[in-house]
């Protein structure tokens, strides 16, 4: 199976994982989990920027959050994450400290 395959089979598992439960505040709370660990990972450089925009900040992921009625501020959190990769290219020297304001709002 080529990688590009087995992202996308992941990236689908993903989003199918995000939207099974039927509590929506449980499913806020593993989205706000998964932000904070895809931060920390991304800080730490143990995964990139492109990784993580496969499957969590992604406009897929944005509008399916947005169509199912999730809070403002994680689908803030989210629009954020999907410009990522243009911080770090435009404004390097911002980059960490966006990456700890986004995880600040993640655990408020």
């Amino acid at each position: 199976m080529e990688i590009e395959n087995f992202e996308y089979i992941l990236c689908r598992f993903y989003c199918i994982i995000f939207f099974m439960f039927v509590n929506k505040k449980v499913n806020e709370k593993i989205i706000l989990l998964s932000i904070i660990g895809s931060l920390d990972a991304i800080k730490e450089e143990a995964v990139s920027i492109d990784e993580i925009e496969k499957f969590l900040f992604s406009p897929h992921i944005y509008h399916k959050l947005k169509q199912k009625g999730y809070s403002g501020d994680i689908l803030q959190i989210i629009e954020e994450g999907c410009e990522l990769e243009d911080i770090f290219s435009l404004l390097p020297d911002k980059f960490d400290g966006v990456i700890d304001n986004m995880r600040r709002k993640s655990l408020l």
